[in-house]
């Protein structure tokens, strides 16, 4: 439920708009052996060209998006909580 928040929504992601939720809710689950993640903030698959980046505050965006965020506002503004961050203070995730 907290996926859909507006401050999550991604256009690349299907399951953010609500026809395909409500399209969706009959369908089976599908089984998938390999999975991408995909940025909140910029829809990017987070890879080991674009890993994934833990703030303090524990959301991740790919380092592409914060980057490219710092060097435009200064600072890293986390979009889920407003709070503020140095490139520095984000850590590499990784996901198991």
């Amino acid at each position: 439920q907290q996926a859909y928040q507006n401050w999550s929504y991604n256009v690349n992601d299907p399951m953010c708009n609500k026809l395909f939720q409500t399209l969706a809710k009959k369908l089976p689950l599908t089984y998938k052996k390999n999975s991408s993640l995909v940025c909140r903030m910029s829809g990017a698959v987070m890879d080991g060209n674009n890993p994934p980046m833990a703030l303090p505050n524990g959301h991740v965006y790919s380092y592409q998006s914060l980057e490219e965020m710092h060097d435009t506002m200064g600072c890293i503004v986390c979009p889920a909580t407003q709070e503020q961050y140095h490139l520095e203070d984000a850590k590499k995730a990784f996901v198991m």
